[in-house]
């Protein structure tokens, strides 16, 4: 989006869609990821110690690992942020934008977990926690942009 159509838009809807500095969406995007890893790798490892996640997985999770919580806990937080500031560029009011998407994401990945049959309760609500934890990061990549 050029200045011109910027100032336009402004005048069209009485909002100031300047966009953020990427930097500043990036330096958000990877203290949320560290966030994010911090917080559900000692989620894996307290609901291990606990008895909460199995030893056995069942078939249907029997990838869940301590690699697969460290890459799912990074990845989604990089790719919003990539998104973001893509989305900044784009959309007025890019941040309500990517919190409606993110909301519909979120709902979309807490029903997962209720799709397997084979899980026990206190390991499907650990994967909830950790996809509410990952969510929870990723929209706080939101603060970096202007409301």
């Amino acid at each position: 989006m050029n200045e011109k159509e910027i100032v336009n838009l402004e005048e069209e809807t009485g909002y100031v869609t300047t966009p953020s500095s990427p930097q500043l969406i990036w330096n958000f995007t990877f203290g949320a990821a560290i966030a994010s890893l911090v917080l559900n790798v000692a989620l894996f490892f307290v609901g291990s110690g606990v008895g909460w996640i199995p030893d056995d997985m069942p078939e249907s999770t029997e990838a869940f690992s301590l690699g697969s919580v460290i890459v799912f806990s990074v990845l989604p937080v990089v790719a919003f942020g990539a998104f973001m500031v893509w989305l900044d560029k784009r959309a007025p009011r890019a941040s309500r934008l990517f919190t409606i998407i993110l909301l519909c994401v979120l709902i979309l990945l807490v029903m997962v977990p209720f799709l397997f049959r084979d899980l026990d309760s206190s390991f499907r609500l650990v994967l909830v926690a950790m996809h509410f934890i990952t969510a929870a990061a990723i929209m706080s990549i939101t603060q970096a942009t202007p409301r």
